[in-house]
């Protein structure tokens, strides 16, 4: 994958100012097309077109991680030894990012049941159950934007648990917008 940490800097631009901040967790969260499509469009004004491109690369980034509870193609035992975690109880497999912030994976033999991020003070839980209107929850967007090694490693995650990880890449606006149209269109009316 192209350096997604570069975009990710040019995507924090926009998602800490006030005035966009908001509409850019729209464009990076939401599952609707038509949503994320106005989000894009209302951000026009106010973001240039390549902070909109690296938001719309990072929201298929985003969107192709895997989703729990889901399976991955080894078992806990062989997640444990290529991804470096620690067993603890439950099935709980973790692992020391930074010295304040540690990624757990709950585990129940080849079934990747949740993904939690621990700090000092939160937990914050990966994906929302059900999974309806957002592809992450907004305290695990909020930490991913803010923080470099969760994206390196969610990618690592996905890797090590052996998923097909193949998000499209655009160059423009334009390859965003022609690749999500259809379901853009047919979202409309769940909105209005």
């Amino acid at each position: 994958m192209l350096d997604v940490a570069s975009g990710l800097d040019l995507v924090r631009d926009i998602a800490d100012e006030p005035k966009t901040a908001e509409l850019t967790r729209v464009l990076l969260n939401a599952t609707s097309s038509a949503e994320a499509a106005l989000a894009l469009r209302m951000l026009e004004d106010s973001a240039s077109s390549k902070q909109l491109v690296a938001a719309c690369n990072l929201r298929e980034v985003i969107a192709a991680l895997p989703a729990t509870p889901c399976t991955s193609s080894v078992d806990a035992d062989t997640l444990q030894r290529i991804g470096g975690f620690e067993r603890r109880p439950l099935g709980v497999l973790a692992r020391e990012l930074t010295s304040n912030i540690e990624l757990c994976v709950l585990t129940a033999g080849n079934l990747v049941l949740d993904v939690v991020f621990r700090t000092t003070d939160e937990t914050v839980y990966w994906s929302p159950v059900p999974r309806e209107c957002e592809f992450i929850t907004a305290k695990a967007l909020d930490i991913f934007i803010g923080r470099d090694e969760i994206l390196a490693a969610m990618l690592q995650l996905a890797r090590d648990m052996g998923v097909v990880f193949n998000p499209p890449f655009y160059v423009s606006l334009e390859d965003f917008r022609l690749e999500h149209a259809r379901d853009a269109i047919a979202g409309i009316d769940d909105l209005f």
